[in-house]
């Protein structure tokens, strides 16, 4: 792990059920993980995992593809493109024309041409199904989509079934280059961080 004297980490773990009519009938069963690490400086960095199982019989799911991304993260209007912010990904990608709907790895939004810039990004963890586009908007909003194959298709889950996730959300000093994202994404990738 990327730790140094003064920094730390914690854990959460939850077990939900997915219910319907009002909690008669279970549906999913949820395992839902996160771990946060104190990096120093105010940056921090969160590894969120969730993991629904059908249990209890087949779930049919239907993604919405104009809005469906997790997790989806909207930032206040300083960070939008009107508002000095910058929206990047891991392909080179700029701006909502260069980012939407496109396959990356990771998505950061950062406010940048000040003093004080910081940032947010979204790492999707090669764990998950690719390849997968996001859902990215120039007025800060932002998120991984789920993979071609099921993105705004109707599908089922055969009972006993999973379907996962794991996202890493890094809170960062700097912009896109000297909030070290790039490098940060590949010390997640390889347990280092």
């Amino acid at each position: 792990m990327l730790q140094q004297p003064g920094r730390g980490q914690g854990r959460l773990h939850w077990e939900l059920v997915w219910e319907m009519d009002h909690g008669r009938i279970p549906v999913l069963e949820e395992s839902r993980q996160m771990r946060v690490v104190a990096l120093g400086r105010g940056e921090y960095f969160l590894d969120l995992t969730f993991t629904v199982t059908t249990r209890y019989g087949p779930v049919t799911f239907l993604s919405d593809a104009a809005h469906y991304a997790w997790p989806y993260v909207r930032l206040n209007d300083r960070f939008n493109t009107n508002g000095l912010g910058r929206l990047v990904n891991s392909a080179g990608g700029i701006g909502q024309a260069g980012t939407h709907e496109q396959v990356a790895r990771w998505v950061d939004f950062s406010r940048t041409g000040i003093p004080e810039a910081e940032g947010l990004a979204l790492l999707s963890h090669p764990s998950n199904p690719h390849p997968h586009t996001w859902l990215t908007r120039d007025y800060g909003t932002f998120g991984p989509r789920r993979e071609a194959a099921r993105h705004g298709k109707r599908f089922t889950l055969s009972q006993g079934d999973s379907l996962r996730m794991r996202v890493g959300v890094l809170v960062h000093r700097g912009d896109v280059t000297t909030g070290r994202v790039a490098e940060r994404y590949h010390a997640w990738c390889e347990n280092r961080l």
